[in-house]
């Protein structure tokens, strides 16, 4: 079986975005992440499989920035799906496998291209919020359900959205800490913020219905050591800080609860003090 089956499921976000369909539902739909099989895998192997394994929702990174991005070069009017800056190609080639297959598709919009960042990785975050807003508004509106190509192939319909991935972790947000009059402050939850209610306005302007927008997507856990040689913030201690910095809109907070080890449950205490950490600051004399 690939590599990418035998990763942890991403339940906690799929359950929280597909709540409202529970009710009618006998159960919750099932669903997997796997960004690199949707991308790289060959689609006459991978969605079958995921077919056969009863797979209803795969979860996939939509890079807006990066080595697959939609927009490596800065679009004349972002708001436009069909703007010559845009290449949707790989992402409409997945929704339409998916769709073939049975396999509904989550997208996670992810990553910042060098113009919108000042030359930086995609794991900085965009200097401002609105070519990150209109982008989101131009995927919801490719991903409608009834947007036709020039090739006259209409669509499938994206229904469920997640703002970024993990960034709690500099995987996914740099910095993850600054240090401002004295205290640290959790810089990362501050331009999450930021990127969580530009992709909430952009699909929300979209005007579709039922669309479902998730933020957070936190790792399973954090340091809370902006000294440390990997700094990074627990996810109470994110939650909190993003909330304080204005974050809001969203239909619910996605997070990753991978194990620590094997022996671990959901009722295992905490390791230490550093996940019950408080939000906003930590005085620099911390480690």
């Amino acid at each position: 079986m690939r590599r990418g089956f035998s990763r942890t499921a991403a339940v906690a976000a799929l359950a929280l975005l597909c709540a409202s369909a529970a009710a009618a539902s006998p159960g919750l739909r099932g669903g997997i992440t796997d960004s690199g099989g949707a991308y790289y895998g060959q689609p006459a192997d991978f969605f079958p499989e995921l077919e056969e394994l009863v797979v209803h929702l795969l979860r996939v990174h939509l890079n807006w920035g990066g080595r697959l991005g939609v927009a490596k070069r800065k679009p004349r009017e972002g708001t436009d799906p069909e703007d010559r800056s845009y290449d949707w190609h790989l992402y409409d080639r997945i929704v339409l496998e998916g769709e073939r297959h049975g396999v509904e598709v989550l997208f996670t919009i992810f990553g910042t291209p060098p113009w919108a960042n000042g030359g930086q990785a995609p794991t900085h975050a965009p200097r401002s919020a609105d070519p990150l807003r209109e982008f989101a508004y131009a995927a919801a509106t490719r991903y409608s359900g009834t947007y036709e190509r020039a090739d006259g192939v209409v669509l499938p319909r994206v229904r469920y959205w997640t703002a970024w991935n993990e960034p709690n972790l500099q995987i996914g947000l740099i910095p993850q800490w600054r240090r401002v009059g004295g205290k640290w402050i959790v810089q990362s939850a501050i331009d999450y913020a930021r990127i969580c209610n530009a992709v909430v306005e952009g699909i929300r302007t979209s005007m579709l219905r039922g669309q479902k927008v998730a933020c957070g997507a936190t790792a399973a856990r954090g340091n809370n050591n902006p000294k440390g040689l990997k700094p990074s913030v627990s996810p109470l201690a994110f939650l909190r800080a993003m909330k304080k910095a204005g974050a809001t809109g969203f239909d619910a907070y996605a997070h990753h609860p991978y194990y620590g080890g094997p022996g671990e449950t959901p009722a295992t205490p905490s390791p230490g003090r550093a996940a019950s950490r408080s939000a906003t600051s930590t005085r620099s004399s911390r480690s």
